[in-house]
């Protein structure tokens, strides 16, 4: 009988635009799906201009005298096609020929409308004193015939700072407008005061300066108005607000703004509606811009299905939140998530409106970006032919025109059919001019340092590679995966052209990346973000360890940045520990291994899953732990420990060093993902990191494993890379007492210490072998390194699972605990023995709580299924009265998931045993080390796990189990030491009842 259940029953098997959200006014709002297209280069003027011509014959003084009513609308529209399109003059000179009759036959608003028309047409015309005079006769007129409390007086003194504001009149305007507002605000008419100033502030941007339009804004939020009124205009001007500080990069204050804007619009219009969700998706927008990108894309992966559901596939307002979704995946560089949504977007709109209506182009554009990205050279030419064919017939701004060209020479270079001249390649400066937008123009540098590299131009290269940093730094900051690529790529070639800076730039890299992925990737629960953390850090850890391999001060860091890598840990928090470790107070002690515990357990559960409400009682948790440690620290006069998210990003400080006798192994796997990132990688490479005492680290390059569609390779091709290994493992034994491997991603589920070295001997017998988790564990190895006398011992086991269970009953286990309580009562331990239906989830967490060693002899599992590894809900142990429920986190059911264990308190715990099947089993998470009971034990504050990577027989690992706690208990070794001999004894054959290849199954992990 084996402890599994694999064999059991079935039972187991926030408008988003960047222009106005409140009412604006129609000529100045604008909106736009790319955050990376310039404003004014998806306008189209050709339809305007052939328009503004036919307008301006078309008005003439009979038109004026027959139908005034007719004239004064085709007036306003002349002005609309003349603003796009340009011709003031001529303009001005068709309204005037109509002025005459319009003036003495129109009245009220219909009259106020063309004094503006006219106004803006003299003032663009360069005739300052008629624009003047129009102005004060629209003015007067209005307050003459319905008094300055009227609406039509307001609209008037507000549209005068607009016709100012067009013809660049920009001091006088905001004058104007600022006046405008005072007026308003005395009025008490706050809808159209709070309407005013988002469409003035925006503008002003558009039209003038950016100051004065932040102005308007914060005259806006100091008015006595905001601060005394609940309404939709207060809501709208504060998420415009968000939008402006986002457009001019202040995006700090523009999230400040974003969360009370969206709350507000959310209990105003109700939870399910779409000014809230528009909210939300500007939110998530200003999040991408500031280079948030997994809190971006978390938001859009809980919004999408959201407004699905509430407004359905076919809502425009819909298309528009995945499009944004796109572009931030395309930003994580997923192209191929990107392409899926961009291409459903792009028939939707091309349906509803049209091939030629630009939400239609712009989302032909989003597919040309995703195709290039996907190398698709082909099938990106297939899209932008067409789209400049379009862009050119419908008379499109040249530079939007220039842009796609452009992009179709890319194309070109790439796929081969064209070549790029010697001297345009060697023309740094002129490329610019040749390139429109930061993504186009770091494709293009790309390119031409891929080119100049070609042709053994490498200060060229060098040149391009630097220029693309340069710009990638000042779009995005130094830490976006766009600047992470930019670097990387510098990095690559600074390594062959000039080593020792190379050495320092990949320390500054890693430093930047994994405090990106600390402060973003953590703390969203967006899954792909993890995924592009994942493949990124792949990216740079393979270069950097390829650099390492030959460069002794690159070897050093590169062993810093695994051990980072492998648990994302700051340097605050390895502080801690190190505290935690020394301190006599321990009351402080308790405090810091408290926060680790609520923090870590926060931090993993959102790092697999989207963040809701539901996670906010384990938040709030984690914040009083940390409250509760700073005020500890504050009476010690020490600084802080802020979130983990948050802090400075610092360069790793060099790692624990092995003491002599003993060596250290930091094992990397790092994949080389197709370009599509998606799916399988291609390959895993296989490394090994060697300190030793007194000497640099040696990188030695393991094996590459070649997948095919996510197929594991041949078997000879596992048994090259384990005798490789084991190669390189045993020279690195070589003379040491104890080799100390610290794994990597899949490799913590390896046997390392059965590998076959080229005697056939094991590597266990060459050497004392410890498999740990990072260097902090290697540093603190001897602290709590066996048992205390006296110390509390919990056994469980011989459980009783009820009758309706779907697992059988294990009678080795009710030997093993009986035993193993026998041995330690007479070595002075105080055992606490649960069997049959004692042995609750609830038991067993109480005395777990309370005890030194916690060993649970009983049934494991481990799940291959959907979304399972994220939320924890995979691996596992059952217990006794067993409810066959499986709903995750349910404390009655006595099925201990992961996900439960993170709740549980085992700061105390120097060993933590589950004799179960596969309970070391789990996925690899963001930093590389596994998902499952082991990092669930490790968060809970388990010093040590002793745990099985596949199937187990019942009898023979109770009898592997009673020889392991002889040695311990009995015999008085450290738990490494006992584990270390107990496989001996099994592969000497001195254990009744133990295969000797059946140790392979049992590991020991020390965190």
């Amino acid at each position: 009988m084996i402890r599994s259940l694999r064999n059991g029953s079935a039972a187991l098997a926030l408008a988003v635009s960047l222009g106005c959200f409140a009412a604006a006014h129609p000529a100045l709002a604008q909106a736009q799906d790319d955050l990376s297209l310039p404003g004014d280069m998806s306008r189209y003027i050709g339809p305007a201009a052939k328009e503004r011509d036919d307008l301006r014959k078309a008005l003439t003084e009979e038109l004026a005298e027959k139908d005034p009513e007719r004239a004064a609308a085709l007036v306003t529209e002349l002005a609309d096609k003349t603003a796009a399109a340009g011709g003031w003059p001529e303009a001005y000179k068709a309204i005037a020929v109509v002025a005459a009759p319009l003036l003495e036959r129109l009245e009220g608003p219909r009259l106020d409308s063309f004094l503006f028309d006219f106004s803006v047409a003299a003032g663009n015309a360069g005739k300052k004193d008629q624009q003047d005079a129009l102005l004060r006769q629209m003015v007067r007129t209005a307050e003459a015939e319905e008094g300055q409390a009227s609406n039509r007086y307001r609209r008037a003194i507000v549209n005068k700072a607009y016709s100012l504001l067009s013809a660049d009149r920009d001091d006088e305007a905001f004058a104007a407008i600022m006046a405008a507002l005072d007026t308003l605000e005395a009025s008490g008419d706050e809808s159209h005061f709070f309407n005013t100033v988002p469409e003035a502030g925006d503008a002003f941007r558009s039209h003038a300066d950016a100051e004065q339009g932040a102005e308007i804004y914060e005259r806006g939020m100091t008015s006595p108005l905001f601060r005394t009124t609940t309404s939709p205009g207060r809501a709208f001007m504060m998420f415009n607000y968000a939008v402006f500080l986002r457009d001019i990069g202040k995006y700090d204050e523009a999230l400040r703004l974003h969360l009370p804007a969206m709350n507000e619009l959310f209990s105003i219009f109700g939870p399910e509606s779409k000014e809230g969700y528009n909210a939300y998706d500007g939110l998530a927008q200003t999040m991408h811009a500031a280079g948030q990108l997994a809190g971006a894309e978390a938001a859009y992966s809980y919004m999408v299905p959201q407004m699905w559901r509430l407004f359905g596939g076919d809502d425009p307002d819909y298309w528009r939140v995945r499009n944004n979704h796109a572009a931030v995946l395309r930003s994580l560089k997923l192209p191929s998530d990107a392409l899926i949504i961009d291409f459903d977007v792009y028939l939707k709109r091309h349906d509803k409106f049209g091939n030629a209506a630009p939400v239609t182009l712009a989302s032909a554009l989003n597919m040309a970006h995703d195709q290039l990205d996907l190398e698709r050279w082909e099938d990106a030419e297939r899209t932008l032919k067409p789209l400049e064919a379009i862009a050119t017939d419908m008379d499109y701004a040249p530079r939007y025109i220039q842009m796609i060209a452009a992009w179709r020479d890319y194309v070109a270079y790439r796929s081969g059919v064209k070549a790029i001249e010697d001297a345009a390649l060697r023309d740094t400066a002129g490329l610019e001019g040749r390139t429109a937008g930061t993504e186009q123009r770091l494709a293009y540098l790309d390119l031409y340092a891929s080119e100049a590299e070609r042709r053994g131009y490498d200060d060229l290269a060098l040149t391009y590679r630097e220029s693309a940093r340069d710009v990638a730094y000042e779009r995005f900051t130094d830490a976006h995966p766009l600047s992470f690529d930019a670097e990387l790529a510098r990095l690559r070639l600074l390594s062959r052209l000039k080593p020792e800076e190379a050495a320092e730039g990949f320390r500054q890299l890693d430093a930047a990346m994994s405090g990106w992925t600390r402060a973003n990737v953590t703390a969203a629960g967006s899954l792909s973000a993890a995924r592009s953390a994942r493949i990124l850090a792949d990216d740079m850890l393979a270069a950097f360890a390829d650099f390492a391999r030959d460069n002794a001060d690159a070897a050093r860091h590169f062993a810093a940045a695994l051990d980072s890598w492998k648990t994302l840990t700051r340097q605050t928090e390895l502080d801690l520990r190190r505290e935690a470790e020394t301190t006599d107070d321990q009351a402080y002690r308790e405090l810091i291994l408290s926060y680790f515990r609520k923090f870590g357990r926060f931090r993993e559960l959102v790092t697999g899953t989207l963040y809701t409400d539901e996670l906010d009682p384990q938040r709030q948790e984690m914040e009083e732990a940390r409250n509760a440690l700073n005020e500890a620290r504050a009476a010690r006069g020490m600084p802080e420990v802020t979130p983990w998210f948050l802090g400075p990003v610092t360069v790793p400080e060099a790692v624990a060093e092995p003491e002599a006798g003993d060596v250290i192994v930091d094992l990397a796997v790092t994949r080389r993902w197709p370009v599509e990132r998606r799916g399988y990688p291609d390959t895993y490479e296989i490394r090994a990191v060697i300190s030793r005492p007194g000497q640099p680290p040696q990188v030695d390059q393991i094996g590459t494993i070649r997948m095919k569609d996510g197929e594991a390779p041949a078997g000879f091709v596992m048994k090259a890379i384990e005798t490789r290994l084991a190669k390189v493992l045993a020279s690195a034994a070589e003379g040491a007492g104890a080799l100390y491997i610290i794994p990597d991603d899949s490799l913590y589920q390896w046997a390392l210490a059965e590998l076959r070295t080229g005697d056939g001997k094991r590597l266990g017998e060459l050497v004392d072998v410890h498999l740990i988790t990072s260097r902090a564990a290697y540093a603190y190895r001897d602290s709590h390194s066996r048992p205390e006398p006296g110390a509390g011992i919990l056994l469980a086991g011989g459980l009783d699972y009820g009758p309706d269970a779907s697992v059988l009953p294990l009678p080795g286990t009710a030997s093993e605990v009986n035993e193993i309580a026998e041995l330690a009562g007479a070595a002075g331990f105080k055992p606490s023995l649960l069997t049959g239906k004692m042995a609750t989830e609830a038991g067993v967490r109480a005395g777990a709580e309370s005890s030194s060693i916690i060993h649970l002899a009983t049934h494991g599992f481990y799940r291959e299924v959907d979304g399972g590894a994220e939320r924890l809900t995979n691996t596992g142990f059952v217990l006794a009265d067993l409810k066959d429920s499986w709903e995750g986190d349910n404390p009655s059911d006595n099925i201990v998931h992961a996900r439960e264990v993170l709740d549980w308190d085992l700061s105390g715990a120097g060993l933590v045993v589950i004799a179960a099947c596969e309970t070391a089993l789990g996925d690899p998470g963001v930093t590389a080390t596994v998902r499952g009971l082991p990092m669930a034990l490790s968060i809970a504050g388990a010093r040590r796990s002793l745990l099985t990577i596949d199937n187990v027989p019942d009898q023979a690992t109770s009898r592997f189990m009673i020889r392991f706690h002889e040695h311990l208990l009995g015999d008085g070794m450290t738990y490494s030491k006992a584990f270390i001999e107990t496989k001996r004894d099994a592969w000497a054959g001195r254990i009744e009842g133990v295969d000797p290849e059946l140790t392979y199954a049992f590991v020991l992990f020390e965190h």
